[in-house]
């Protein structure tokens, strides 16, 4: 129909057919940008932040047990006062380094995984409290020792147990952003060779036009 036309009339009409598609080409890498940049955006949320979340996590929840151990442990009043405060303040961070964890789940193994050391940890902070409770005061080493042979038989076990499931978790974590990396590449080189592929034609049809 293109031939049937005026002169005037298939120039014009070329032209915007031309550009039409040069368009869809244009709009095509636009599409391919945006959606790369949500996923990886999303990818940087989700497991680069949250693995680093999940490492603060793991590493108060170190440094509480190596506080409740020195409590029960020292015998001078001004360190275990000091102890005192760094469980108090360590542990207010974890709370709150969990809780951001908890936003970041992104799969439903990360979920039921967090959920089970979840469960855990409140039997550990009951445990701790009552270890950190027996064993504070300097002066009564009954108590003291009732602490620590608490601490050595129910606390240590449980903490061993939680420590070895956020080290899971955060393993499934690094897996699962790995496996994503991975997508996200593939889908890079295949909307890339969309794009080209758009632009080929666009470039087939206006040499066709313009000739």
């Amino acid at each position: 129909k293109l031939n049937e036309m005026r002169i005037e009339k298939r120039l014009t009409t070329g032209f915007r057919f031309t550009a039409a598609i040069t368009s869809i080409g244009a709009i095509a890498a636009i599409i391919v940008l945006l959606v790369i940049s949500n996923r990886y955006t999303y990818a940087l949320k989700n497991y680069g932040f949250s693995q680093g979340d999940i490492g603060k996590a793991m590493i108060m929840f170190t440094d509480i047990r190596s506080a409740t151990r020195g409590i029960i442990g020292y015998n001078e009043e001004d360190i275990v006062s000091t102890l005192e405060d760094q469980h108090t303040t360590n542990k207010q961070k974890f709370d709150n380094y969990w809780a951001i964890v908890q936003e970041t789940l992104a799969t439903k193994d990360e979920e039921a995984l967090y959920q089970s050391i979840d469960s855990k940890l409140q039997n550990y902070w009951t445990i701790d409290d009552a270890v950190v409770e027996l064993g504070n005061d300097i002066s009564d080493a009954d108590s003291r020792e009732q602490a620590q042979q608490k601490a050595n038989a129910e606390l240590a076990p449980a903490y061993s147990e939680i420590y070895s499931l956020m080290v899971e978790l955060m393993n499934l974590n690094v897996n699962e952003g790995n496996s994503l990396d991975n997508t996200l590449n593939v889908t890079v080189i295949i909307l890339l060779i969309a794009v080209i592929i758009v632009l080929l034609v666009s470039f087939s049809i206006s040499t066709k036009l313009g000739k």
